[in-house]
Protein backbone atom coordinates (compact mmCIF):
# COMPACT_ATOMS: atom_id res chain seq x y z
CA UNK A 1 0.00 0.00 0.00
CA UNK A 2 2.82 2.39 0.94
CA UNK A 3 4.63 1.58 -2.30
CA UNK A 4 1.50 2.31 -4.34
CA UNK A 5 0.99 5.60 -2.50
CA UNK A 6 4.60 6.59 -3.16
CA UNK A 7 4.20 5.77 -6.86
CA UNK A 8 1.06 7.92 -7.14
CA UNK A 9 2.75 10.83 -5.39
CA UNK A 10 5.69 10.59 -7.78
CA UNK A 11 3.35 10.54 -10.75
CA UNK A 12 1.49 13.58 -9.50
CA UNK A 13 4.73 15.46 -9.03
CA UNK A 14 5.89 14.49 -12.48
CA UNK A 15 2.61 15.66 -13.99
CA UNK A 16 2.59 18.92 -12.09
CA UNK A 17 6.09 19.83 -13.23
CA UNK A 18 5.84 18.52 -16.77
CA UNK A 19 4.76 21.75 -18.41
CA UNK A 20 6.00 24.38 -15.95
CA UNK A 21 9.41 25.70 -15.04
CA UNK A 22 10.45 27.61 -11.96
CA UNK A 23 14.15 28.28 -12.59
CA UNK A 24 16.59 28.91 -15.41
CA UNK A 25 18.01 25.39 -15.05
CA UNK A 26 14.58 23.76 -15.26
CA UNK A 27 13.63 25.72 -18.36
CA UNK A 28 16.95 24.82 -20.05
CA UNK A 29 16.52 21.17 -19.11
CA UNK A 30 12.99 21.08 -20.55
CA UNK A 31 14.19 22.83 -23.70
CA UNK A 32 17.01 20.29 -24.17
CA UNK A 33 14.58 17.41 -23.68
CA UNK A 34 12.17 18.85 -26.27
CA UNK A 35 15.06 19.33 -28.73
CA UNK A 36 16.06 15.67 -28.41
CA UNK A 37 12.48 14.63 -29.17
CA UNK A 38 12.35 16.84 -32.25
CA UNK A 39 9.80 19.18 -30.63
CA UNK A 40 11.60 22.29 -31.85
CA UNK A 41 8.84 24.82 -31.22
CA UNK A 42 8.62 23.76 -27.56
CA UNK A 43 12.41 23.85 -27.26
CA UNK A 44 12.59 27.45 -28.50
CA UNK A 45 9.82 28.57 -26.15
CA UNK A 46 11.54 26.91 -23.18
CA UNK A 47 14.88 28.54 -24.02
CA UNK A 48 13.24 31.96 -24.21
CA UNK A 49 11.57 31.25 -20.87
CA UNK A 50 14.99 30.44 -19.43
CA UNK A 51 16.33 33.81 -20.57
CA UNK A 52 13.48 35.51 -18.71
CA UNK A 53 14.66 33.81 -15.49
CA UNK A 54 18.27 34.87 -15.98
CA UNK A 55 18.86 37.56 -18.67
CA UNK A 56 22.60 37.50 -17.89
CA UNK A 57 22.80 34.13 -19.62
CA UNK A 58 21.31 35.36 -22.90
CA UNK A 59 24.43 34.26 -24.83
CA UNK A 60 24.03 30.70 -23.57
CA UNK A 61 20.34 30.77 -24.54
CA UNK A 62 21.19 32.21 -27.95
CA UNK A 63 23.64 29.38 -28.58
CA UNK A 64 20.95 26.82 -27.87
CA UNK A 65 18.41 28.62 -30.07
CA UNK A 66 20.99 28.73 -32.89
CA UNK A 67 21.48 24.99 -32.49
CA UNK A 68 17.73 24.44 -32.98
CA UNK A 69 17.71 26.53 -36.14
CA UNK A 70 20.82 24.77 -37.45
CA UNK A 71 18.94 21.50 -37.08
CA UNK A 72 15.89 22.95 -38.84
CA UNK A 73 18.06 24.25 -41.69
CA UNK A 74 19.66 20.82 -42.04
CA UNK A 75 16.22 19.22 -42.32
CA UNK A 76 15.23 21.72 -44.98
CA UNK A 77 18.44 21.10 -46.96
CA UNK A 78 17.88 17.34 -46.82
CA UNK A 79 14.29 17.80 -47.97
CA UNK A 80 15.37 19.90 -50.95
CA UNK A 81 18.07 17.36 -51.86
CA UNK A 82 15.55 14.53 -51.68
CA UNK A 83 13.17 16.45 -53.92
CA UNK A 84 15.90 17.06 -56.49
CA UNK A 85 16.80 13.38 -56.39
CA UNK A 86 13.16 12.46 -56.85
CA UNK A 87 12.85 14.77 -59.84
CA UNK A 88 15.96 13.24 -61.40
CA UNK A 89 14.62 9.70 -60.93
CA UNK A 90 11.32 10.79 -62.45
CA UNK A 91 13.07 12.13 -65.55
CA UNK A 92 15.07 8.90 -65.86
CA UNK A 93 11.86 6.89 -65.60
CA UNK A 94 10.20 8.93 -68.33
CA UNK A 95 13.24 8.58 -70.58
CA UNK A 96 13.37 4.83 -70.01
CA UNK A 97 9.68 4.52 -70.85
CA UNK A 98 10.21 6.36 -74.16
CA UNK A 99 13.17 4.13 -75.03
CA UNK A 100 11.08 1.07 -74.27
CA UNK A 101 8.34 2.20 -76.65
CA UNK A 102 10.83 2.98 -79.43
CA UNK A 103 12.54 -0.35 -78.96
CA UNK A 104 9.20 -2.14 -79.16
CA UNK A 105 8.32 -0.34 -82.41
CA UNK A 106 11.69 -1.15 -83.88
CA UNK A 107 11.14 -4.77 -82.94
CA UNK A 108 7.87 -4.91 -84.89
CA UNK A 109 9.52 -3.38 -87.97
CA UNK A 110 12.52 -5.65 -87.80
CA UNK A 111 10.37 -8.79 -87.74
CA UNK A 112 9.58 -8.19 -91.41
CA UNK A 113 13.27 -8.11 -92.35
CA UNK A 114 16.00 -10.72 -92.75
CA UNK A 115 17.14 -13.30 -90.25
CA UNK A 116 19.94 -10.99 -89.10
CA UNK A 117 17.42 -8.23 -88.61
CA UNK A 118 15.21 -10.60 -86.61
CA UNK A 119 18.14 -11.34 -84.28
CA UNK A 120 18.65 -7.61 -83.89
CA UNK A 121 14.95 -7.26 -83.16
CA UNK A 122 15.18 -9.82 -80.37
CA UNK A 123 18.07 -7.88 -78.93
CA UNK A 124 16.00 -4.70 -79.15
CA UNK A 125 13.12 -6.45 -77.42
CA UNK A 126 15.42 -7.56 -74.61
CA UNK A 127 16.66 -3.98 -74.22
CA UNK A 128 13.05 -2.78 -74.21
CA UNK A 129 12.15 -5.15 -71.38
CA UNK A 130 15.19 -4.00 -69.44
CA UNK A 131 14.23 -0.37 -70.02
CA UNK A 132 10.72 -1.12 -68.78
CA UNK A 133 12.07 -2.69 -65.61
CA UNK A 134 14.34 0.31 -65.09
CA UNK A 135 11.37 2.58 -65.57
CA UNK A 136 9.38 0.73 -62.92
CA UNK A 137 12.35 0.77 -60.54
CA UNK A 138 12.86 4.48 -61.12
CA UNK A 139 9.18 5.10 -60.49
CA UNK A 140 9.38 3.33 -57.12
CA UNK A 141 12.59 5.19 -56.27
CA UNK A 142 10.88 8.45 -57.15
CA UNK A 143 7.96 7.71 -54.85
CA UNK A 144 10.30 6.76 -52.02
CA UNK A 145 12.40 9.91 -52.46
CA UNK A 146 9.31 12.12 -52.59
CA UNK A 147 7.92 10.47 -49.46
CA UNK A 148 11.20 11.09 -47.66
CA UNK A 149 11.25 14.70 -48.82
CA UNK A 150 7.67 15.26 -47.62
CA UNK A 151 8.44 13.71 -44.24
CA UNK A 152 11.34 16.10 -43.76
CA UNK A 153 9.28 19.07 -44.90
CA UNK A 154 6.50 18.11 -42.48
CA UNK A 155 9.08 18.00 -39.69
CA UNK A 156 10.34 21.44 -40.63
CA UNK A 157 7.03 23.24 -40.98
CA UNK A 158 5.73 22.61 -37.50
CA UNK A 159 4.91 26.15 -36.42
CA UNK A 160 1.91 26.93 -38.57
CA UNK A 161 0.07 25.83 -41.65
CA UNK A 162 1.38 28.94 -43.40
CA UNK A 163 4.53 30.31 -41.80
CA UNK A 164 7.58 28.97 -40.02
CA UNK A 165 10.06 30.88 -37.89
CA UNK A 166 13.61 31.11 -39.27
CA UNK A 167 16.88 32.55 -38.00
CA UNK A 168 19.84 33.79 -40.04
CA UNK A 169 22.49 36.52 -39.74
CA UNK A 170 21.34 37.21 -36.17
CA UNK A 171 17.80 38.07 -37.29
CA UNK A 172 14.50 36.27 -36.88
CA UNK A 173 12.07 36.18 -39.77
CA UNK A 174 9.32 34.02 -41.23
CA UNK A 175 9.33 31.79 -44.30
CA UNK A 176 6.60 30.16 -46.37
CA UNK A 177 6.43 26.50 -47.42
CA UNK A 178 8.71 27.19 -50.37
CA UNK A 179 11.41 28.21 -47.94
CA UNK A 180 11.26 31.85 -49.04
CA UNK A 181 11.28 34.80 -46.63
CA UNK A 182 7.88 36.47 -46.18
CA UNK A 183 9.00 40.08 -46.50
CA UNK A 184 5.77 41.59 -45.17
CA UNK A 185 6.35 39.84 -41.82
CA UNK A 186 9.65 41.67 -41.31
CA UNK A 187 12.97 40.94 -39.59
CA UNK A 188 13.31 41.04 -35.82
CA UNK A 189 15.79 41.03 -32.93
CA UNK A 190 13.73 38.24 -31.39
CA UNK A 191 10.54 36.46 -32.37
CA UNK A 192 8.30 33.67 -31.13
CA UNK A 193 6.18 31.57 -33.55
CA UNK A 194 2.55 32.40 -34.30
CA UNK A 195 0.19 31.00 -31.68
CA UNK A 196 -3.28 29.57 -32.06
CA UNK A 197 -4.87 33.04 -32.03
CA UNK A 198 -2.85 34.19 -35.04
CA UNK A 199 -0.24 36.41 -33.34
CA UNK A 200 3.54 36.16 -33.06
CA UNK A 201 5.44 38.06 -30.39
CA UNK A 202 8.31 40.05 -31.91
CA UNK A 203 10.91 42.48 -30.58
CA UNK A 204 12.68 45.34 -32.33
CA UNK A 205 15.07 48.01 -31.07
CA UNK A 206 13.84 51.61 -30.94
CA UNK A 207 16.15 54.32 -29.60
CA UNK A 208 18.37 51.70 -28.06
CA UNK A 209 15.51 50.01 -26.20
CA UNK A 210 13.59 46.81 -26.88
CA UNK A 211 10.01 47.35 -28.02
CA UNK A 212 7.59 44.41 -27.91
CA UNK A 213 4.81 43.91 -30.42
CA UNK A 214 2.33 41.29 -31.54
CA UNK A 215 2.47 40.61 -35.25
CA UNK A 216 -0.51 39.27 -37.20
CA UNK A 217 -0.31 37.19 -40.37
CA UNK A 218 -0.94 40.21 -42.59
CA UNK A 219 2.21 41.90 -41.31
CA UNK A 220 0.49 44.46 -39.06
CA UNK A 221 2.17 44.98 -35.69
CA UNK A 222 0.58 46.19 -32.47
CA UNK A 223 2.49 47.49 -29.47
CA UNK A 224 1.88 45.61 -26.23
CA UNK A 225 0.61 47.85 -23.41
CA UNK A 226 1.69 46.67 -19.95
CA UNK A 227 0.43 49.61 -17.87
CA UNK A 228 -3.24 50.42 -17.41
CA UNK A 229 -2.41 54.14 -17.39
CA UNK A 230 -1.12 53.84 -20.95
CA UNK A 231 -4.34 52.34 -22.33
CA UNK A 232 -5.85 54.52 -25.06
CA UNK A 233 -9.05 54.32 -27.10
CA UNK A 234 -7.13 52.80 -30.03
CA UNK A 235 -5.07 50.32 -27.99
CA UNK A 236 -5.20 46.84 -29.53
CA UNK A 237 -3.06 44.67 -27.22
CA UNK A 238 -3.13 44.83 -23.41
CA UNK A 239 -1.17 42.65 -20.97
CA UNK A 240 -2.04 43.37 -17.34
CA UNK A 241 -1.08 39.96 -16.00
CA UNK A 242 0.30 39.70 -12.45
CA UNK A 243 -0.65 43.26 -11.48
CA UNK A 244 -2.62 42.39 -8.33
CA UNK A 245 -5.84 43.66 -9.92
CA UNK A 246 -9.08 43.02 -8.00
CA UNK A 247 -11.29 44.17 -10.85
CA UNK A 248 -11.04 44.77 -14.58
CA UNK A 249 -10.25 48.43 -15.41
CA UNK A 250 -13.39 50.16 -16.67
CA UNK A 251 -11.60 51.96 -19.52
CA UNK A 252 -11.01 48.58 -21.16
CA UNK A 253 -14.73 48.02 -21.57
CA UNK A 254 -15.08 51.12 -23.77
CA UNK A 255 -12.29 50.05 -26.14
CA UNK A 256 -14.08 48.31 -28.98
CA UNK A 257 -10.82 48.02 -30.97
CA UNK A 258 -9.19 45.66 -28.48
CA UNK A 259 -7.83 42.44 -30.01
CA UNK A 260 -6.02 40.73 -27.15
CA UNK A 261 -6.49 41.05 -23.40
CA UNK A 262 -4.35 39.24 -20.82
CA UNK A 263 -5.56 39.58 -17.22
CA UNK A 264 -4.07 36.34 -15.92
CA UNK A 265 -2.78 35.81 -12.37
CA UNK A 266 -4.65 38.63 -10.68
CA UNK A 267 -7.39 38.64 -7.97
CA UNK A 268 -10.40 39.33 -10.18
CA UNK A 269 -13.69 37.90 -8.89
CA UNK A 270 -16.17 39.28 -11.40
CA UNK A 271 -16.39 40.04 -15.11
CA UNK A 272 -18.24 43.30 -15.82
CA UNK A 273 -21.25 43.30 -18.14
CA UNK A 274 -19.43 45.83 -20.32
CA UNK A 275 -17.32 43.03 -21.72
CA UNK A 276 -20.06 42.65 -24.33
CA UNK A 277 -18.64 45.66 -26.18
CA UNK A 278 -15.33 43.93 -26.98
CA UNK A 279 -16.67 42.46 -30.20
CA UNK A 280 -13.26 42.43 -31.95
CA UNK A 281 -11.50 40.61 -29.12
CA UNK A 282 -9.66 37.55 -30.44
CA UNK A 283 -7.90 36.30 -27.32
CA UNK A 284 -8.94 36.58 -23.66
CA UNK A 285 -6.80 35.21 -20.82
CA UNK A 286 -8.39 35.19 -17.36
CA UNK A 287 -6.32 32.33 -15.98
CA UNK A 288 -5.32 32.31 -12.33
CA UNK A 289 -8.00 34.63 -10.92
CA UNK A 290 -10.86 34.12 -8.45
CA UNK A 291 -13.80 33.82 -10.81
CA UNK A 292 -16.68 31.63 -9.69
CA UNK A 293 -18.99 32.31 -12.65
CA UNK A 294 -19.18 34.07 -15.99
CA UNK A 295 -21.69 36.66 -17.16
CA UNK A 296 -24.15 35.97 -20.01
CA UNK A 297 -22.72 38.95 -21.90
CA UNK A 298 -19.55 37.00 -22.64
CA UNK A 299 -21.34 35.24 -25.49
CA UNK A 300 -21.28 38.60 -27.35
CA UNK A 301 -17.52 38.18 -27.96
CA UNK A 302 -18.28 37.01 -31.46
CA UNK A 303 -14.66 37.22 -32.69
CA UNK A 304 -13.11 35.30 -29.80
CA UNK A 305 -10.74 32.52 -30.90
CA UNK A 306 -8.90 31.74 -27.65
CA UNK A 307 -10.33 31.70 -24.12
CA UNK A 308 -8.31 30.72 -21.04
CA UNK A 309 -10.25 30.32 -17.78
CA UNK A 310 -7.88 27.85 -16.13
CA UNK A 311 -7.08 28.00 -12.41
CA UNK A 312 -10.35 29.65 -11.37
CA UNK A 313 -13.25 28.21 -9.35
CA UNK A 314 -15.88 27.10 -11.87
CA UNK A 315 -17.28 23.78 -10.61
CA UNK A 316 -20.18 24.02 -13.02
CA UNK A 317 -19.50 24.28 -16.72
CA UNK A 318 -20.06 27.87 -17.91
CA UNK A 319 -22.81 27.36 -20.49
CA UNK A 320 -22.36 30.90 -21.80
CA UNK A 321 -19.31 29.63 -23.67
CA UNK A 322 -21.60 27.79 -26.08
CA UNK A 323 -22.34 31.05 -27.89
CA UNK A 324 -18.70 31.64 -28.89
CA UNK A 325 -18.98 30.09 -32.36
CA UNK A 326 -15.49 31.08 -33.55
CA UNK A 327 -13.72 29.66 -30.51
CA UNK A 328 -10.80 27.39 -31.41
CA UNK A 329 -8.94 27.08 -28.09
CA UNK A 330 -10.60 26.62 -24.70
CA UNK A 331 -8.70 26.06 -21.45
CA UNK A 332 -10.70 25.04 -18.36
CA UNK A 333 -7.86 23.28 -16.57
CA UNK A 334 -7.97 23.18 -12.77
CA UNK A 335 -11.35 24.86 -12.40
CA UNK A 336 -13.01 22.17 -10.25
CA UNK A 337 -15.37 21.03 -13.00
CA UNK A 338 -17.63 18.12 -12.03
CA UNK A 339 -19.43 17.73 -15.34
CA UNK A 340 -19.57 18.96 -18.93
CA UNK A 341 -22.66 20.73 -20.15
CA UNK A 342 -23.99 20.10 -23.64
CA UNK A 343 -23.31 23.70 -24.74
CA UNK A 344 -19.67 22.90 -25.35
CA UNK A 345 -20.60 20.60 -28.19
CA UNK A 346 -21.97 23.58 -30.12
CA UNK A 347 -18.39 24.83 -30.56
CA UNK A 348 -17.91 23.28 -33.99
CA UNK A 349 -14.65 25.16 -34.68
CA UNK A 350 -12.93 24.07 -31.47
CA UNK A 351 -9.42 22.72 -32.10
CA UNK A 352 -7.80 22.67 -28.66
CA UNK A 353 -9.65 21.67 -25.48
CA UNK A 354 -8.04 21.36 -22.03
CA UNK A 355 -10.23 19.90 -19.27
CA UNK A 356 -7.35 18.47 -17.26
CA UNK A 357 -6.94 18.48 -13.45
CA UNK A 358 -10.66 18.55 -12.63
CA UNK A 359 -13.22 16.20 -11.04
CA UNK A 360 -14.85 14.77 -14.16
CA UNK A 361 -16.21 11.26 -13.82
CA UNK A 362 -17.56 10.93 -17.35
CA UNK A 363 -17.43 12.44 -20.82
CA UNK A 364 -20.72 12.54 -22.79
CA UNK A 365 -20.96 10.67 -26.12
CA UNK A 366 -21.50 14.06 -27.77
CA UNK A 367 -17.72 14.55 -27.55
CA UNK A 368 -17.73 13.01 -31.02
CA UNK A 369 -19.39 16.15 -32.40
CA UNK A 370 -16.21 18.20 -31.97
CA UNK A 371 -14.89 16.97 -35.31
CA UNK A 372 -12.25 19.71 -35.63
CA UNK A 373 -10.48 18.90 -32.36
CA UNK A 374 -6.72 18.50 -32.74
CA UNK A 375 -5.66 18.36 -29.07
CA UNK A 376 -7.68 17.04 -26.13
CA UNK A 377 -6.46 16.96 -22.51
CA UNK A 378 -8.53 15.04 -19.97
CA UNK A 379 -5.65 14.19 -17.65
CA UNK A 380 -5.88 14.07 -13.84
CA UNK A 381 -9.63 13.52 -13.54
CA UNK A 382 -11.48 10.49 -12.14
CA UNK A 383 -12.55 8.99 -15.46
CA UNK A 384 -13.10 5.24 -15.60
CA UNK A 385 -14.05 5.14 -19.26
CA UNK A 386 -14.86 7.34 -22.23
CA UNK A 387 -17.52 6.82 -24.89
CA UNK A 388 -16.33 5.12 -28.08
CA UNK A 389 -17.64 8.22 -29.88
CA UNK A 390 -14.22 9.68 -29.24
CA UNK A 391 -13.18 7.64 -32.27
CA UNK A 392 -15.01 10.18 -34.46
CA UNK A 393 -12.40 12.87 -33.75
CA UNK A 394 -10.44 12.03 -36.87
CA UNK A 395 -8.35 15.25 -36.80
CA UNK A 396 -7.02 14.59 -33.29
CA UNK A 397 -3.21 14.61 -33.07
CA UNK A 398 -2.66 14.80 -29.29
CA UNK A 399 -4.66 12.98 -26.58
CA UNK A 400 -3.81 13.05 -22.86
CA UNK A 401 -5.77 10.68 -20.60
CA UNK A 402 -3.08 10.28 -17.94
CA UNK A 403 -3.74 9.88 -14.19
CA UNK A 404 -7.33 8.68 -14.39
CA UNK A 405 -8.92 5.42 -13.19
CA UNK A 406 -9.18 3.53 -16.47
CA UNK A 407 -8.73 -0.21 -16.74
CA UNK A 408 -8.48 -0.16 -20.52
CA UNK A 409 -7.79 2.20 -23.38
CA UNK A 410 -11.16 3.64 -24.47
CA UNK A 411 -12.67 1.79 -27.41
CA UNK A 412 -12.61 3.85 -30.57
CA UNK A 413 -9.06 5.18 -30.11
CA UNK A 414 -7.98 2.90 -32.96
CA UNK A 415 -9.94 5.11 -35.38
CA UNK A 416 -7.80 8.17 -34.62
CA UNK A 417 -5.50 7.68 -37.60
CA UNK A 418 -3.89 11.14 -37.30
CA UNK A 419 -2.93 10.69 -33.64
CA UNK A 420 0.74 11.48 -33.00
CA UNK A 421 0.92 11.68 -29.23
CA UNK A 422 -0.96 9.48 -26.74
CA UNK A 423 -0.44 9.99 -22.99
CA UNK A 424 -1.96 7.34 -20.71
CA UNK A 425 0.44 6.97 -17.78
CA UNK A 426 -0.85 6.52 -14.24
CA UNK A 427 -3.90 4.46 -15.19
CA UNK A 428 -4.53 0.80 -14.39
CA UNK A 429 -4.43 -2.53 -16.18
CA UNK A 430 -4.48 -2.49 -19.98
CA UNK A 431 -5.57 -5.56 -21.93
CA UNK A 432 -6.50 -3.96 -25.27
CA UNK A 433 -3.26 -2.10 -25.95
CA UNK A 434 -2.37 -3.68 -29.30
CA UNK A 435 -5.97 -3.67 -30.50
CA UNK A 436 -6.51 0.05 -29.89
CA UNK A 437 -3.21 1.71 -30.81
CA UNK A 438 -1.21 -0.93 -32.67
CA UNK A 439 -2.49 0.29 -36.05
CA UNK A 440 -1.92 4.02 -35.44
CA UNK A 441 1.14 4.41 -37.66
CA UNK A 442 1.39 8.20 -37.21
CA UNK A 443 2.14 7.88 -33.50
CA UNK A 444 5.53 9.28 -32.53
CA UNK A 445 5.16 9.31 -28.73
CA UNK A 446 3.23 7.06 -26.33
CA UNK A 447 3.49 7.17 -22.53
CA UNK A 448 2.10 4.17 -20.61
CA UNK A 449 4.25 4.47 -17.49
CA UNK A 450 2.78 2.87 -14.38
CA UNK A 451 0.17 0.81 -16.27
CA UNK A 452 -0.02 -2.97 -15.90
CA UNK A 453 0.55 -4.43 -19.37
CA UNK A 454 1.19 -8.05 -20.46
CA UNK A 455 4.79 -8.54 -21.61
CA UNK A 456 3.60 -10.04 -24.89
CA UNK A 457 1.65 -6.85 -25.66
CA UNK A 458 4.70 -4.70 -24.94
CA UNK A 459 6.80 -6.72 -27.38
CA UNK A 460 4.09 -6.72 -30.03
CA UNK A 461 3.48 -2.96 -29.77
CA UNK A 462 7.19 -2.24 -30.25
CA UNK A 463 7.10 -4.37 -33.40
CA UNK A 464 4.00 -2.63 -34.77
CA UNK A 465 5.24 0.90 -34.01
CA UNK A 466 9.01 0.79 -34.64
CA UNK A 467 9.28 4.55 -35.22
CA UNK A 468 7.40 5.54 -32.07
CA UNK A 469 8.97 6.45 -28.73
CA UNK A 470 7.10 4.33 -26.17
CA UNK A 471 7.48 4.78 -22.40
CA UNK A 472 6.41 1.80 -20.27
Amino acid sequence: MNQLLSLLICLLLLSASANAQRTYAEAIQQGDAAFKKGEYKTAINKYFAAEAFDPAKKDEVKARVNKVFDKIEKLRTEAERAKRQAQGEKEKAESASIEAVLARDMTNISRDSTKAALLKAEEAKYEADAAKKNALFSRDSTREALAKAQKLIDAFYFFSDRFALAFKDNKYYFIDKRGEAVIKLGYWVKAIPFDESGFAKVIEINDGKNSEYLLDTSGSKYQIIYNKKSIASNTRIVDLSEKGLKKIPGKLMSNNELLLLDLSNNKIKKIPEGIKFLKKLVKLNLSGNRLSKLVPEIENLSSLVTLDLSYNILPYFPGEIGGLKKLETLNLRYTGLHSIQREIFDLENLKNLDLGSNSLTSVPPEIGKLRNLETLDLSRNTLRNISSEIGGLDKLTHLDLSLNLMNNIPYGIKNLKNLRSFIFFGNRKISNLVEEIGSLKNLTYVNLFGCIIPETDIIRLKQLLPNCEIVF
